[in-house]
């Protein structure tokens, strides 16, 4: 009786604890999360090239790091046209974007260098 009552108390002591976020993005790549502040399902991790159209899940985006040398351009896919919403200066975070772009981003594209989303 007294064994059972002592493993029962040890393995209340070995709670697994929950996983942390990967917040990490590697230098030369633009990453983007669905949470603030880094948090949450990462939804990109590219090294795209320029002009290139890299999807991500439709208005999910909440944080993006920027370790690349091009400036990335977030869109909002709408009608009749799409909307550019946030532009990522070359080598920069955001932690938290503005409500124009939280939530609404569909996809990115590149543009080279400190060049402008248009």
């Amino acid at each position: 009786l007294l064994v059972a009552t002592l493993a029962g108390v040890a393995s209340v002591g070995f709670v697994q604890a929950p996983a942390l976020a990967d917040s990490s993005c590697p230098t030369g790549y633009f990453c983007a999360w669905d949470g603030e502040n880094y948090t949450g399902a990462k939804l990109i991790q590219s090294s795209a090239p320029l002009e290139r159209n890299i999807d991500v899940a439709d208005d999910r985006v909440s944080s993006v790091k920027n370790n690349t040398g091009n400036r990335w351009c977030g869109v909002n896919n709408g009608f009749p046209g799409d909307d550019t919403v946030l532009s990522v200066a070359r080598y920069t975070n955001l932690p938290v974007l503005d409500s124009k772009a939280n939530n609404k981003i569909d996809h990115f594209y590149v543009v080279a260098g400190a060049g402008n989303c248009t």
